[in-house]
Formats: C-alpha cells, structure tokens, sequence
C-alpha cells in the first residue's frame, strides 16, 4: 500500500511541475509534431496515417493526462472533436513511447 502511495505521489508532484511549466497547447503541437518527424498541420489533419495517429493519441493524451487541459480545449487546437480528444486520451496512455516523449518534450 505505502508503495502505491508514494508512486501517486510521485506522480501527482510530476504532473504539478508541468502544469506550472505552462506549455501551450499550440507550443505542444509543434514540439509532438517536431518528435514524430511530421508537420503541425498534419496533427490537425483528418489524416489516418499511421504515425500522425500516434502523434495526434500522444499529443492528446499528454495534454489532458499530463498538462490538465480539457478535452474541448485540445478538441479546438487540433480540430478534431471532443470525443474523438477523449478516445485519444484513452489509447494514447498505452503507446510505448509516452515516457520517452515526456522526458525529451516536457523536460527541455
């Protein structure tokens, strides 16, 4: 139990860190977009690549999971829709890279 508690800690205090950080919606955009190796546009594309879909599940995921933003605010930047931001969030959680993409975007 007490080990439980301290990795939510931990995670609580990590997710506090990068909300105070105050990265932008647009700024995440462009920092996934760079990361995936595709253009910001395409994030906001209603293209089924395989790769922009990964990109636009993490960029969803690590704006509402990790920086506290709302589903309709990610839905707007992106120009998909609020449940589409919602299913996103959901699958994006369990993309190998995510911890990857956390340390080289949100710690620089």
């Amino acid at each position: 139990v007490e080990r439980v508690l301290k990795q939510a800690d931990e995670q609580l205090e990590e997710n506090y860190k990068l909300q105070v950080k105050g990265i932008s919606l647009q700024s995440l955009v462009e920092k996934m977009a760079h990361y995936y190796k595709i253009e910001p546009e395409d994030l906001k594309s209603a293209s089924k690549e395989r790769i922009v879909t990964k990109a636009r599940r993490a960029l969803c995921y690590i704006a509402v999971r990790k920086l506290g933003y709302k589903c309709t605010d990610v839905s707007r930047t992106a120009g998909i829709s609020t449940v589409t931001v919602s299913k996103a969030v959901s699958l994006g959680s369990k993309l190998s890279e995510i911890g990857n993409i956390k340390k080289q975007i949100l710690h620089d």
